[in-house]
């Protein structure tokens, strides 16, 4: 008696943390089921670079090693298209921003801004001002302005 009550105890106890375990990534605020669908999707051709972008910075911050093969995979498919350069290829690997990047280098490093303003400029140039907002409240901010969809300023501490 005393044996099936320990396997029950057991059983409940594992089922418990499955449970809080499965609760606690739907609750991760950084997880994205969208994101994660595009990572695993064997046909990249019918989704769009900047989707693409967006799912490769979600990875590239993950430790993992499988993680880091899905960004690597992703940017491959956008550098292979031409959206980004080579050089850009090798920065949005690490999740850095440079001056010079193009928008889309940007959204594969970083992700899609929390915030974006744009207006024209003299001579008809075209200035963007993206703005990111993590941590509690969105205390934590970094901010990159473009002209003419390149980076002319990043801050960090913004």
């Amino acid at each position: 008696m005393k044996k099936m009550q320990r396997k029950t105890q057991i059983a409940r106890i594992g089922m418990a943390l499955i449970t809080a375990l499965s609760v606690s990534a739907c609750l991760d605020p950084y997880y994205n089921r969208d994101l994660e669908k595009i990572g695993v999707e064997r046909d990249l051709s019918g989704i769009s670079s900047t989707d693409l972008c967006d799912a490769a910075s979600y990875f590239t911050y993950d430790d993992s090693p499988t993680e880091r093969q899905k960004a690597k995979r992703l940017l491959a498919e956008v550098h292979n298209r031409g959206d980004i350069s080579r050089k850009d290829y090798n920065s949005t690997l690490t999740g850095d921003v440079e001056l010079g990047m193009t928008d889309m280098a940007v959204v594969c490093a970083w992700g899609l801004p929390t915030v974006e303003e744009e207006y024209f400029i003299s001579g008809g140039r075209k200035y963007t001002s993206w703005v990111w907002e993590s941590g509690e409240f969105g205390m934590d901010r970094s901010k990159v302005e473009f002209i003419n969809d390149r980076v002319v300023a990043l801050d960090t501490d913004y």
